[in-house]
This record gives C-alpha cells, sequence and structure tokens, in this order.
C-alpha cells in the first residue's frame, strides 16, 4: 500500500469533511482503527492515514485485528493486516478469540459472539495504547442491513434511527473515574460501490471472507437476498428511503432526548453517583402525568446517565420499567447490569447495586414454575414471558 496524499482522491476529501462537519476527532487523538482486511476496513486505513498528517489533525493512529477462529484461512487475513500496518509504518495490535466457543458457552449466536469479543478487545486496544476512539469502516449500506434487522426483530425509535455516528464503546462498563473510549464510524455517510470504487482507483488490495456469502446468517441473508428481492420487487431504490426513515427518526428521537432531560431536570429529587452506590430520585407523578413516548425517553435517558448496559433491555423490559412509574403498575422491576428501579410512595428510584452486591438485586432462590407459553410474575414484581416458536433447523444451526 503506497502513501495516499487527501488531495488526491475526492472520497478522503469526503471523509475529512464528514469527520470535522460531526467534530468527530479532536486534533492530535489517539485513533485504533478496526481492520478486518475488507474492503471497508483497507479503505478506512488508507483514508485515516492519508489524513492523519494534515495540519490541525495530527491523528495518532494504531492497527488492530482480531481473528475470531472461525475460518480456516483467518490467519491469512492476520498476516494481510499485519503487512499492511508495516508498509505504512504504523503499530499493530493482533489478537484471536474463539468466537464459537464463546457462543457456546454464552448461549449465543455466533454474530453476537464475534461482535461481543470484537468490541472488547478494540476498547483493550486503545487503552492499552491511550488512544481515545476506535474508528470502524461501517458505511451507508451496513445501516441499511442493521436498521432492516432491528425491524424484524424488534425496535423502538432508537433502533429506527439506525448506527449512531459515535458512542461511549462497550456503555455501562466504564468506572465513574475512567475517560470513555468513543466508538466512530467516519464512513458512515458511503456506499459500498464508493468505497470499494476507491479501494480500485487507489489500487488497494483486499481480502475476500468467503462467509460473507454465507446466507444462513441473518447479515448475509438481508444483504444478499432480502435486500435484492425488494429492489427488485418494490423499490429499487430502497436503500436510498430506508436512510431517509432513518434520519427522521434520529431527529425525532434527539428532540425526544432533549425533552426528556428537561423533564428529568423537573422530577429529579436527588441523585447519587458514587461508584459503589449509583443512584436516583424522581418525582413520580411527575412521570405517570407524561404523555407515555416522553414517560420511556425519560427513563431511559435516566438509566443510561447511570451506566445500565441498554443494549442488554429489549421493549419488554423497557416497558416493565416505565410501568413502575404508573400508580397501578408493579411496584419494582430488576433489569441487566444490577440495576433495580421501584417505586417508593411519591419516588420512583433507579439504583445501581456493587457488582458485589448480588443480594440486595436477588432475593432467596425459590422454584418457580414457568409458565409456556404465558407470563409468569415474580416476587420482586418481574416476570418472565415465554413463547414457543416453530423450529427451524437452518435458524438452529447457524446459531450453534
Amino acid at each position: 500500500m503506497s502513501v495516499i496524499h487527501p488531495q488526491d482522491d475526492e472520497f478522503i476529501e469526503s471523509l475529512g469533511r464528514f469527520i470535522d462537519a460531526n467534530a468527530m476527532l479532536p486534533g492530535g487523538a489517539g485513533v485504533v482503527l478496526a481492520v478486518s482486511g475488507g474492503a471497508d476496513s483497507v479503505a478506512l486505513l488508507a483514508a485515516m492515514n492519508a489524513l492523519a498528517d494534515q495540519p490541525g489533525r495530527e491523528y495518532r493512529l494504531i492497527v488492530a485485528h482480531l481473528n475470531h477462529l472461525i475460518r480456516p484461512s483467518a490467519g491469512d487475513d492476520a498476516t494481510f493486516v499485519a503487512e499492511l500496518a508495516k508498509r505504512l509504518s504504523l503499530p499493530c495490535v493482533i489478537g484471536q478469540a474463539d468466537v464459537p466457543a464463546l457462543a457456546e458457552q454464552l448461549g449465543q449466536g455466533v454474530e453476537q459472539a464475534g461482535r461481543m469479543a470484537r468490541y472488547e478487545f478494540l476498547l483493550k486496544a486503545a487503552r492499552d495504547n491511550a488512544a481515545g476512539f476506535v474508528a470502524t469502516g461501517h458505511h451507508a449500506d451496513d445501516n441499511v442491513e442493521t436498521i432492516l434487522y432491528r425491524i424484524f426483530r424488534g425496535t423502538a425509535l432508537k433502533g429506527l434511527a439506525g448506527m449512531p455516528l459515535r458512542r461511549p464503546l462497550l456503555e455501562g462498563r466504564q468506572t465513574a473515574a475512567a475517560q470513555p473510549v468513543m466508538l466512530i464510524r467516519p464512513m458512515l455517510q458511503s456506499r459500498r460501490d464508493e468505497i470499494e470504487a476507491f479501494c480500485t482507483r487507489q489500487g488497494l488490495p483486499w481480502q475476500t471472507d468467503e462467509s460473507n456469502t454465507d446466507t444462513t446468517y441473518r447479515r448475509n441473508f438481508i444483504r444478499h437476498d432480502l435486500l435484492d428481492m425488494l429492489r427488485q420487487k418494490l423499490n429499487p431504490r430502497v436503500d436510498e428511503a430506508i436512510l431517509r426513515l432513518a434520519q427522521t427518526a434520529g431527529e425525532i428521537d434527539e428532540y425526544l432526548t432533549a425533552q426528556a432531560g428537561n423533564v428529568l431536570d423537573e422530577a429529579t429529587i436527588s441523585s447519587c453517583d458514587n461508584p459503589d452506590n449509583r443512584a436516583v430520585e424522581l418525582r413520580a407523578q411527575t412521570l405517570a402525568d407524561l404523555p407515555a413516548a416522553l414517560r420511556t425517553a425519560a427513563i431511559r435517558l435516566a438509566m443510561e446517565r447511570l451506566g445500565v448496559p441498554m443494549r442488554s433491555l429489549g421493549f419488554d423490559r423497557i416497558a416493565d420499567a416505565t410501568a413502575v412509574a404508573l400508580p397501578d403498575g408493579p411496584t419494582c422491576a430488576n433489569l441487566p447490569g444490577h440495576c433495580r428501579i421501584r417505586r417508593d410512595g411519591e419516588k420512583l428510584i433507579i439504583e445501581i447495586a456493587a457488582a458485589n452486591d448480588d443480594d440486595s438485586l436477588n432475593p432467596s432462590a425459590e422454584q418457580i414454575p414457568l409458565n409456556c407459553p404465558g407470563t409468569t410474575a415474580l416476587p420482586d414484581g418481574a416476570c418472565i414471558r415465554c413463547k414457543i416458536i416453530p423450529f427451524d433447523p437452518a435458524t438452529f444451526d447457524a446459531h450453534r
């Protein structure tokens, strides 16, 4: 890979303008670049390296690659990325994780386990290299696929808005004293064909992951089968339509979040940000009097501020949490991340217990028969909903 200068290609200039317009990176920032070896990440590496030495930028770049041990050829990708970094005189961190074993251990799909392992690795690479940012090669086509997946899985307004340009990496896991590492997506405005055209123009090599054509994986099915069908049968420009929908959803969510912040200012009685006792006390009636959408946004924002791992909360868990604010709702609900939300008289209390203080959130164990299908109420006010779905061998095998 030869050195590419920003003025040599409109793609690089466009990337720089996008970074600046969205205030993604300050000058002198340390940035870990997630490089898989595919066209997207190679383009990210080449473009960011071209921008890094511009006056006012002076980015300090670190290349990072995780071998997921899924494919026999994955070791070739690691060697390829290390060679790219060497040719650009950039430091490179290579790691590996047995993602299939992790998926089996956690009872998750390979895609989900891989995502978790990847971000854990990238966060560690950033911490070890004193970098405040991790940049990925996600682009507009990835965003379309993500939005569609969320729609069919079930999502709220925030999910419909698609991938954020930036977010704290592994939110809810930062300590109060730690400066969060920010995940950024500098190529989120770029389309896949633009990225590959840039690589071709500049003579940039890339690796091809043969598993990307395996449609037993959900994202590949959306990319190769579902989107192709939608373009042919419904709208040849369905991608643009989905991205416009995401933009509108994002604007509405941004407004709703701002209003939720105003509500919390009015409803907050007290708060504590001690790492061993994070909690906020809110006026329950103030929240109960709100329209449902704003009440949900306010409670979500309160939990986010406390560091609740929001990615582990689905629609039902959010509904359980917001129901506690209502006079005729349950009195408490336990949530992931050692979080409990409870109503105490006129107060709604959201609290995070210390990781070693499980007794505060978990009553003494007892056997409770589950209604399946159906809903089972638990003594602490939470509930478990079970349903039976048809067995699909292909889906089952993809998540083994």
